[in-house]
């Protein structure tokens, strides 16, 4: 397990990306944020340090924040906006391929994680509280290729790959090795379930359960 503790990468380059700072972070598995004090310029310091930390696959980042100050945690989950594109692959070739295997997901779109956030902004009694947020319900790649093909009307079937065959299919595409290892490394997680739980507090925050994989998949067509 490594850790880093980072306290000013930000400040002394508030302008790269966190495509750019999470190379710094590569194989970091917890990341110690110390805040930083430069008015007007911190909270786009620690959005990227944040936003660095989540595309790394940071699995644990500790914020030193102030005495009693009351903050809402919302952990988002996974996002199923984030599936588009392997939903264009459907469509254009019938198959979905990657190495996630049997590994569930439990995805929301966008919009419920943006409704939960609105929620805790213009409601009180979430003050010191942290949300665990996902869709309700966990799904895999072959029942994530059921929806596809009813929403396309046209078949679809999903094809298991090795982490090599992966790999070597992300670089046929033209992808660096760089890249293809972050997507390799995700692709792990997924399958290894790090995004399975199923908590129930998204659905609990918006008030509704949280949108079902075919109804977001229908609106891509």
């Amino acid at each position: 397990m490594s850790t880093l503790i980072w306290p000013t990468l930000t400040a002394r380059r508030p302008c790269w990306p966190a495509s750019t700072t999470a190379a710094v972070l590569a194989g970091v598995e917890k990341v110690l944020l110390i805040s930083m004090s430069e008015p007007g310029r911190r909270l786009r310091q620690h959005a990227n340090a944040i936003n660095a930390a989540k595309t790394a696959g940071v699995r644990h980042l500790i914020y030193t924040s102030a005495i009693e100050a009351p903050t809402t945690i919302l952990r988002n989950g996974w996002y199923t906006d984030n599936h588009r594109q392997e939903f264009e692959s459907a469509r254009q070739n019938g198959v979905i391929a990657n190495s996630v295997g049997a590994g569930r997901i439990a995805t929301a779109p966008r919009r419920d994680f943006a409704e939960a956030a609105a929620v805790v902004l213009s409601t009180p009694g979430h003050e010191a509280k942290a949300y665990e947020l996902s869709g309700d319900a966990a799904w895999d790649y072959t029942d994530f290729a059921t929806p596809a093909q009813e929403a396309l009307g046209t078949p679809v079937r999903y094809q298991a790959l090795t982490p090599e065959q992966e790999r070597e299919q992300l670089l046929a595409f033209g992808l660096d090795e760089g890249t293809a290892g972050f997507l390799g490394m995700l692709n792990a997680n997924l399958r290894d379930g790090a995004m399975a739980s199923t908590p129930g507090e998204l659905s609990k925050l918006i008030g509704r359960p949280t949108e079902p994989l075919l109804e977001t998949l229908r609106s891509w067509v």
